[in-house]
């Protein structure tokens, strides 16, 4: 072997190290890509649970919110309802009392 063949062979195989090397680097990358795109992934599934966590808790107290105040609305409800029926009791009353007493104390009667 001559000198030059001896540096081309090494120049060779210096390029066919860095070749593999390019491959290498860039299987890699490609790697380190999708570790950061499934630490993303990752991420956002858990920043989701958390926030579906957060929603189903507000609804939970909507909901408690909801019911009393569907309960102070019959309760309101019942006691209007009271008030007419008691109204209507007195009118009911009055007018049966008139009659009975335009029948008792008429003249003639």
């Amino acid at each position: 072997m001559q000198p030059d063949d001896s540096i081309e062979y090494r120049f060779k195989a210096v390029e066919q190290d860095l070749e593999v090397l390019r491959r290498h680097l860039s299987e890699y990358v490609r790697v380190r890509e999708h570790d950061l795109q499934l630490t993303s992934i990752s991420d956002t599934a858990i920043r989701v649970e958390r926030e579906v966590q957060n929603i189903k808790q507000e609804m939970q107290v909507m909901n408690t919110r909801l019911a009393a105040q569907d309960k102070q609305q019959d309760k309101i409800q019942i006691s209007v309802l009271k008030w007419a029926v008691s109204i209507f009791v007195g009118i009911a009353v009055s007018i049966v009392t008139a009659v009975l007493l335009y029948f008792i104390l008429r003249p003639g009667g």
